[in-house]
């Protein structure tokens, strides 16, 4: 997938920019950038170039543990429900991270730009599922 010219960080980045998206280089390689509000990483492995990794972290404030274990139950419905992404959870303390990713084999470079917008959409969706799941269950409770 690297070619000669550029390595694959640099084909993502230049694809970004070109695209109208503000990427940014994190000094372990990675690519950040904005979609629709949201912050989305690449996550860059040059020892696998053909391996992706796209990620989007949100937060989300539990008001006790019933919560978290509602969390974790409406990660792994998302997951299920959703095709390409993965919804993890990490706890920070009270709160909890959820984190929206997706991940493949690009044997072409190009296979980035032809599913780009899908997978943003498809990330955007599972957080938005995520929620939903968390909110209906609150609505059990009342």
């Amino acid at each position: 997938m690297e070619t000669k010219e550029q390595s694959v960080d640099q084909v993502y980045y230049d694809y970004l920019k070109e695209e109208g998206y503000c990427p940014k280089k994190y000094d372990d390689g990675d690519i950040g950038f904005k979609h629709e509000g949201n912050t989305y990483i690449i996550h860059i492995d040059h020892d696998d170039p053909e391996f992706f990794r796209m990620s989007s972290i949100y937060g989300y404030k539990c008001k006790n543990d019933d919560d978290k274990t509602k969390a974790y139950k409406a990660a792994s419905e998302t997951t299920k429900m959703k095709k390409m992404v993965k919804t993890i959870i990490v706890e920070n303390g009270k709160d909890i991270v959820i984190i929206t990713a997706v991940e493949c084999i690009l044997n072409l470079w190009m296979d980035f730009k032809i599913n780009l917008n899908r997978w943003l959409k498809a990330m955007d969706s599972a957080i938005y599922y995520f929620i939903q799941n968390m909110l209906k269950e609150e609505n059990h409770e009342s």
